[in-house]
């Protein structure tokens, strides 16, 4: 991949000569894991690799301080931070074939920790329906105890804070798709609801703005992406 940086990882907001992140990473890992093409193994390896480089001795994945050099930097990337988009990060990790890693016993002791309450349930953040994906790759069965929290916490986040966010909905339902949750299920039944509720009156559906800020107008790149996963997942 040209937009590779050669430690590994691929630089900030997409642009040549910026630091890699970990955010920029985590996109491309997800692009690179669909495509079979040996360059593309080459640089999904790479790319990985760079990722467990940069992990915290606690299991976190931290972006990188320098960073910090990069003028206007998301609010969601913050340079010395853990990445928020660590449920995604590891799911994608285990889908690349990283599973047997140390690296990757230690990111999922560390999400465990940061994300399960005391009483075993999850905390209902943004990404939380990453977990369900995560668990059953690692192994868990879907009736076990961590799977069902996990989706239960997942449907308590989209009946509060996600409820009316488009592409938080279908990332979940995609996630729940990968993660072999059945489309007859009633969390992905309660989801695919919620999404077709935000549709806009001409059919299609709104993105956010690169602060996360969901926009009024349609997106027809994102209608498109939503209409796939619908596809995928034999919901349309």
């Amino acid at each position: 991949m040209d937009l590779q940086n050669p430690d590994g990882g691929f630089p900030c907001k997409g642009k040549r000569g910026n630091p890699s992140c970990l955010n920029d990473t985590c996109f491309w890992i997800g692009k690179l894991i669909k495509d079979n093409g040996k360059e593309a193994k080459e640089s999904l390896h790479k790319a990985c690799e760079w990722v467990f480089s940069i992990q915290s001795e606690e299991g976190a994945f931290v972006e990188p301080e320098e960073l910090a050099s990069v003028p206007n930097l998301p609010p969601w990337v913050r340079p010395g931070k853990p990445t928020p988009n660590m449920p995604q990060l590891v799911a994608y990790l285990l889908q690349a074939g990283c599973q047997d890693r140390e690296e990757m016993k230690r990111a999922m002791a560390h999400l465990l920790r940061y994300w399960q309450n005391p009483d075993g349930s999850f905390k209902e953040k943004y990404l939380v329906w990453c977990l369900v994906e995560v668990l059953k790759r690692s192994g868990l069965p879907e009736n076990s105890k961590q799977v069902q929290e996990a989706m239960k916490a997942t449907a308590r986040y989209f009946r509060g804070p996600g409820r009316n966010n488009p592409p938080a909905l279908v990332w979940c339902l995609g996630s729940l798709r990968l993660a072999g949750i059945g489309k007859d299920h009633a969390l992905v039944k309660e989801i695919f609801s919620q999404l077709r509720a935000v549709r806009n009156n001409d059919g299609g559906w709104s993105n956010e703005d690169i602060k996360g800020k969901i926009q009024r107008q349609t997106d027809p790149l994102f209608t498109k992406a939503v209409l796939d996963t619908l596809r995928a997942y034999e919901l349309d």
